[in-house]
């Protein structure tokens, strides 16, 4: 209700005069996209449980954050005014660091002006301070921080490489007590209080741990499939068939040959000779020959149904058929381009690795366990998606015209100019994968990155976006 009721105001606010010319508004809009949440149980029990999390990382945030201001304190006094550079190396100091140079010494006509410009971590004032040492804490570029500070020289110094190797204990040091302790017992505590949680909004957080077993086999009996005998044959090729497709010797040789198979795949490289080539062509049709004899003899032996009965048998059947798809395609061709085959077969073929996994009993089970949680996991994947929809958009309504051609790691690939490529970038964000450098472009207002009158400069409150 709360959720229907801001989304309600918002869209009203938005039709109006300010809210046109307001653009917090017009992105706040996106979270229209919330109200999916309610249309599946599921989900919203994930979402519910999430929100039950908030008041126990209080208990963890709280001696985090007095962290985080202590050390961003020591950090201030230690690198207060040193933590920039010129984009002239050859100047020794701020002074120095005006008018144009050429970058190119072969080609003295082309100049640039110079520019000093912060680092990446910089501790000029208590904000920057407390960015840098949250940023190290989650292990982002924390090691390009630390050499940073090593270069460090004095105050409106030309940073010198290894000036101050010492400095690099800061670092060590902020990434030992803050990642390693403070952010693994946080995300401890946001497991073991989500899994709590989710157990109260399902209503068993009361059952004790046996119940909660039996809960669990219960489920597992009620998704079983019963297991569907072959009828016995005593006599004719059908009995042979079933001996053999029933004897320990025949599934060990079958595991041997698709470990040979497997292994022949791995031996492909770039520019094969014509003898290779030939080779892989042959191993192919011999190894798709033996397995479509040993389908035909499991089907002999055991018969459509019970061998359909089991999924392994399935995805054996599948892989099969791909095979003969794939020995065809490269007989016939017919005006095909004959890479068309490696490239769509070829990943298809290396799923007869899969059939390895029957020789242990204990991985058999996991992927059991996996699939019976396979709904709980979608939920938590879309889940996942929308959050990163609403940052996309978000992301598009404001960072949309940074001047990518200017970012130091803003490119073609990374940037929120159109939504497929802002979607993409929210979901590599999410996985931590050079955030902190994302930032930084993000959070540029001024030269040499962009140009305010032009308008394609980022915002200061970037990092609270990434």
């Amino acid at each position: 209700g709360l959720v229907d009721l801001v989304v309600t105001v918002i869209s009203l606010v938005g039709i109006t005069p300010v809210g046109t010319q307001v653009k917090a508004l017009r992105a706040l809009r996106v979270i229209r996209i919330i109200r999916v949440v309610r249309m599946h149980p599921g989900l919203r029990i994930v979402m519910e449980a999430m929100a039950l999390t908030a008041p126990s990382l209080v208990i963890v945030l709280v001696p985090y954050l007095f962290w985080v201001v202590l050390y961003s304190i020591i950090g201030l006094n230690l690198f207060f005014g040193r933590c920039w550079y010129c984009t002239d190396s050859s100047v020794a100091n701020r002074s120095q660091c005006m008018g144009e140079f050429a970058p190119d010494p072969t080609d003295p006509n082309t100049t640039q002006l110079r520019y000093w410009l912060p680092m990446y971590s910089t501790y000029d004032n208590f904000p920057t301070s407390a960015l840098s040492v949250v940023v190290s804490s989650f292990a982002g570029n924390w090691n390009n921080y630390m050499y940073e500070l090593m270069d460090t020289v004095d105050i409106d110094v030309q940073p010198q490489t290894n000036a101050s190797a010492w400095n690099s204990i800061y670092s060590v040091i902020g990434v030992l007590v803050g990642n390693w302790f403070f952010i693994a017992v946080l995300q401890g505590v946001i497991i073991d209080t989500l899994k709590r949680k989710k157990e109260e909004v399902q209503g068993i957080h009361l059952l004790t741990e046996q119940q909660k077993e039996w809960l669990q086999w219960l489920s597992l009996i009620v998704t079983a499939r019963p297991k569907v005998h072959p009828p016995r044959y005593s006599t004719g090729l059908r009995s042979l068939c079933q001996r053999i497709a029933q004897s320990s010797a025949f599934h060990g040789v079958m595991y041997a040959v698709v470990a040979v198979n497997t292994l022949i795949l791995a031996t492909n490289h770039a520019h094969p000779s014509e003898a290779f080539v030939l080779f892989q062509d042959v191993a192919e049709v011999v190894f798709t020959a033996i397995y479509v004899a040993e389908l035909a003899v499991l089907l002999c032996g055991l018969g459509a149904r019970t061998y359909l009965s089991d999924n392994w048998n399935v995805l054996c059947l599948l892989i099969v058929v791909f095979a003969v798809a794939f020995v065809g395609l490269k007989g016939l061709h017919h005006g095909v381009d004959p890479t068309l085959g490696a490239e769509v077969f070829t990943p298809i073929r290396l799923l007869r690795m899969m059939r390895l996994l029957q020789l242990f009993p204990g991985v058999r089970a996991m992927i059991r366990t996996l699939a019976h949680t396979l709904s709980q996991l979608v939920n938590v994947i879309f889940l996942m998606f929308l959050c990163c929809y609403t940052l996309a958009v978000v992301g598009m309504f404001f960072f949309a015209k940074i001047d990518v051609p200017d970012s130091l790691d803003l490119n073609d690939h990374v940037n929120f100019q159109d939504f497929p490529t802002a979607l993409v970038e929210t979901y590599v964000l999410s996985t931590g994968e050079n955030w902190p450098s994302i930032m930084f472009d993000l959070g540029q207002t001024g030269p040499p990155f962009c140009s305010p009158e032009l308008g394609d400069c980022g915002y200061a409150w970037s990092p609270i976006f990434v």
